[in-house]
């Protein structure tokens, strides 16, 4: 059993290459072409439509496309800050965000305006992740995501925020005078020592490059070899064998306490 992956993924582009992805998604959501436990919004289904059917999960890691999850939720198409239009598609999938094969459909379906955002969280292996190649500055505000559960004074505190008001929210909760995230870590490991059934958790989003915590100890060595050996023929954003990216990260915190 994976853990999932909640991912907001917001398309942008003009109106109508949006209008056309988001009708094809709509459909290719709305009936199932085979028979699984995910249903009509099985993300396999959105692959078959676009013709993409023989390279699913077929073992090559060259051509092999990952859709282990479903579409819980297809946004309506807004008009965007940036002059163009957009919409957004949220996805629970098995560990990480599978963002390739949406690149293929786009790719497939030639909607040469459309690209993508993302922003995604995934708490058990501490996936928190935006990502914004084209810069249309999506999830701006979401910097920083405050995970609070137990009295009803910790739970005032939980949600999204920039890193300068999570800094003050947390300053304020603890009567403190603190200006960096990190911290606040004790504060909240003695809190929850001495508060029976309380749980502060802080996370603050990666940005872009979603798997560049690997790079950032000199002792991961074995930790990117393992990587690679999965990744190789695939791009680095969008690695074919998402488990592995998630071993791969949990060993690494292990490494670094």
């Amino acid at each position: 059993m994976p853990n999932w992956c909640s991912t907001d993924f917001r398309f942008h582009g003009n109106k109508e290459q949006i209008e056309t992805l988001h009708s094809k998604i709509t459909e290719w959501t709305s009936s199932s072409t085979m028979k699984t436990d995910f249903g009509d919004p099985w993300l396999g289904n959105i692959l078959i439509g676009a013709g993409f059917k023989d390279r699913i999960d077929n073992g090559d890691p060259s051509k092999n496309v990952r859709c282990r999850g479903t579409v819980t939720e297809i946004g309506e198409i807004t008009s965007s800050n940036n002059g163009d239009y957009c919409f957004d598609v949220y996805t629970e999938t098995a560990w990480v965000p599978m963002g390739k094969m949406w690149e293929l459909v786009i790719k497939v379906l030639n909607l040469t305006s459309v690209g993508f955002s993302f922003m995604a969280e995934e708490s058990g292996c501490d996936i928190y992740w935006k990502y914004d190649p084209h810069n249309y500055g999506d999830f701006l505000y979401e910097e920083v995501y405050i995970d609070a559960y137990g009295d009803d004074d910790i739970e005032d505190i939980g949600g999204y925020s920039t890193k300068e008001e999570a800094i003050a929210i947390l300053n304020e909760f603890f009567k403190s005078t603190f200006n960096k995230l990190e911290d606040f870590y004790p504060l909240c490991e003695e809190y929850e020592n001495d508060h029976e059934d309380c749980f502060i958790g802080l996370h603050e989003f990666e940005i872009d490059n979603c798997y560049r915590s690997l790079y950032l100890s000199s002792r991961s060595e074995r930790i990117l070899s393992f990587r690679e050996s999965f990744c190789r023929g695939a791009d680095t954003l969008f690695c074919q064998d998402d488990h592995s990216i998630c071993q791969g990260r949990m060993l690494l915190r292990k490494q670094q306490r």
